[in-house]
């Protein structure tokens, strides 16, 4: 790892912008159309497999559809090709099958019997 210099600071990798229809895909993931959402980041990653971006988007999208496994995985290889994505490792920290993810998942749970009690 390279030490910080004050003449010559760190480099960091360069992103490209991603295509616009990742772009797309990640506005269809957020306002909840998640099939559209699906096919458009699929269509990405049909043309470019290490795309890192639409990866982490559909891992997002997986994760919140309850697709735990397949979410892992695109995080997992999001973070293989770019492993500087500390939001695709925040995200991957949610799933229930990571440590950080079960504890996600108790205080889902908890919170939701607080919720029916308030109810009830």
């Amino acid at each position: 790892m390279p030490v910080a210099n004050r003449d010559h600071p760190i480099e960091t990798p360069v992103r490209s912008p991603p295509p616009k229809i990742g772009t797309t895909g990640s506005v269809n993931r957020l306002t909840g159309r998640h099939r559209q959402a699906l096919s458009d980041l699929d269509r990405v990653l049909e043309n470019n497999p290490g795309n890192s971006f639409a990866l982490a988007e559909r891992g997002a999208l997986h994760l919140t559809n309850w697709r735990y496994e397949e979410a892992f995985n695109d995080l997992n290889s999001a973070l293989e090709i770019n492993p500087y994505n500390t939001w695709a490792r925040d995200l991957r920290d949610k799933i229930p099958d990571t440590q950080q993810g079960r504890l996600w998942a108790i205080a889902y749970e908890v919170l939701k019997l607080i919720e029916e009690r308030r109810r009830g």
